[in-house]
């Protein structure tokens, strides 16, 4: 694999309990935390999958790619670091700062066999990343998060996992061949495994409803998982029931999509309707008319759908082929605002403190759009040149994949943070004022000038990320990257 720096990138680019079997050893020591909340520690933020982090903030507009590498996949933004489990198989770390690789491996069995694909989504927590992979064993293996080498390994879980390891409370939760498992986070042990008892018809038969492969969700000491008729609510770390709810009827609706869970609810589509339960006892809170749910934030539900509306209701012009990101109540089910962009899709919805952020499909347009939380209107749009999957808020950036890893940031964040640097040390010199303002600039655009030199993207062959032709870097991508580094020489 070789580095290349950015600005010569930038030359060529154009336990036994009620209804269901728990097996258990010892019982998960206290809580360890998990990425702290302004982080986004797997593919959906956090362990509930919430989509949601509500202490930090995303980039004002103007917006700009401030660096992007030529991999796809998905991944984890945690303490600086991007972690990604590429679509080549292999696990990524980048700075996430500027792009630069920091490491990368492939899976091995510990058996020494040929190298397997990491799939799914990593989980990090406590320096540790944790990812799935498939071959004739699926494994779970933990990875040092500072250097990428293997911690653990446990591949006895069998062959089908759900590709998306949850870690909470000390352990770390997959799906795997229709079981749910509890591993120890530190050692890959098993702590319990749950596997559901068959359901009982009406006319008094049995009939087997183990788990689908959907991540589970874990929230305030519960795990959430699912079969096609049930969601099941069970402790943390011991494996024992909490509650249990199911279908009406079982022979036509279902339970589907994953559950995305927060402290005092959980959300899930239920026979086509999403529906919000009570954390602790399961009663229903709530109904929300839309069959999808994508982001559950303190306040709010958000989700993704097809524009429903008839034609007299459709302003002339319009779109008939167009997305709607949506936004509710979830304490109500009330709707708050439907947000009728022109987009024939979206997809990988993120929200922060005041913004929502997701990737869209315009035919012609791809890209990333932000709109306010309090009343849906567009706050700015970027194209990317490829389908973005995923979306992630950190700490100021917006982070996108698709068949790349984009950082969006705002335009003016160097130039401000550069002022600022400037303005101190003009204020703490014994020098003149003209040679204290001539040194600021010059160290301000020197530091500028290291970070620019330290940058760099990566590809599985060694090729530079951003390379000549290819689509990553073409046409508005090469134009908004180019542009923002222009905006920092002026």
């Amino acid at each position: 694999m070789f580095e290349c720096e950015r600005r010569d990138v930038l030359k060529y680019t154009g336990l036994a309990v009620t209804a269901g079997t728990v097996t258990t050893g010892s019982v998960a020591a206290e809580s360890t935390a998990t990425a702290e909340t302004d982080d986004w520690s797997s593919v959906r933020g956090d362990a509930g999958n919430s989509g949601s982090v509500q202490g930090t903030h995303g980039p004002e507009a103007p917006v700009a790619v401030d660096w992007a590498v030529d991999h796809g996949g998905q991944f984890a933004a945690v303490d600086g670091t991007i972690f990604l489990v590429a679509d080549d198989g292999r696990v990524y770390a980048f700075d996430a700062a500027d792009g630069a690789l920091e490491w990368d491996t492939a899976i091995t069995l510990a058996d020494g066999t040929e190298p397997v694909d990491a799939v799914g989504s990593p989980m990090v927590a406590d320096d540790t990343v944790y990812v799935t992979s498939t071959g004739e064993r699926a494994a779970v293996t933990a990875l040092d998060a500072a250097s990428g080498e293997r911690r653990w390994q446990n591949p006895d879980l069998g062959q089908a996992t759900n590709r998306t390891p949850i870690v909470a409370n000390g352990l770390v939760f997959v799906v795997a061949d229709q079981k749910l498992y509890a591993l120890d986070a530190d050692t890959g042990e098993q702590r319990w495994q749950f596997d559901p008892e068959p359901m009982t018809l009406n006319d008094e038969r049995e009939r087997g409803d183990p788990l689908t492969r959907n991540a589970v969700a874990v929230a305030n000491g519960t795990v959430y998982a699912t079969s096609n008729n049930r969601l099941f609510a069970r402790d943390a770390e011991t494996g024992a029931k909490q509650w249990t709810d199911s279908v009406d009827d079982r022979t036509a609706s279902t339970f589907s999509g994953r559950p995305i869970a927060v402290e005092e609810g959980v959300a899930i589509v239920k026979a086509g309707t999403v529906t919000v339960l009570d954390a602790e006892t399961g009663d229903e809170r709530a109904t929300v008319a839309t069959d999808s749910v994508d982001v559950l934030a303190d306040d709010r539900l958000y989700a993704m759908t097809e524009d429903e509306r008839t034609e007299d209701e459709r302003i002339d012009g319009d779109d008939d082929e167009r997305a709607i990101v949506a936004g509710y109540d979830w304490q109500t089910g009330n709707g708050t605002w439907q947000l009728f962009e022109h987009a024939v899709s979206f997809d990988a919805l993120a929200v922060d403190a005041e913004t929502v952020y997701a990737g869209f499909d315009a035919r012609d347009e791809t890209g990333v759009a932000a709109f306010d939380r309090d009343d849906g209107s567009r706050t700015w749009r970027l194209e990317t040149d490829t389908a973005i999957r995923q979306v992630a808020v950190v700490d100021g950036t917006v982070y996108a994949s698709g068949d790349g890893l984009f950082a969006i940031r705002g335009e003016n964040t160097d130039e401000s943070e550069s002022t600022a640097e400037s303005t101190d040390e003009v204020e703490n010199t014994d020098e003149s004022p003209n040679e204290d303002a001539e040194s600021a600039v010059e160290e301000a655009s020197d530091a500028r000038t290291e970070t620019d030199a330290d940058d760099a993207d990566e590809t599985a062959d060694g090729a530079p990320g951003l390379t000549v032709g290819t689509g990553l870097v073409g046409g508005v991508l090469s134009l908004a990257v180019l542009r923002r580094i222009a905006d920092r020489s002026e």
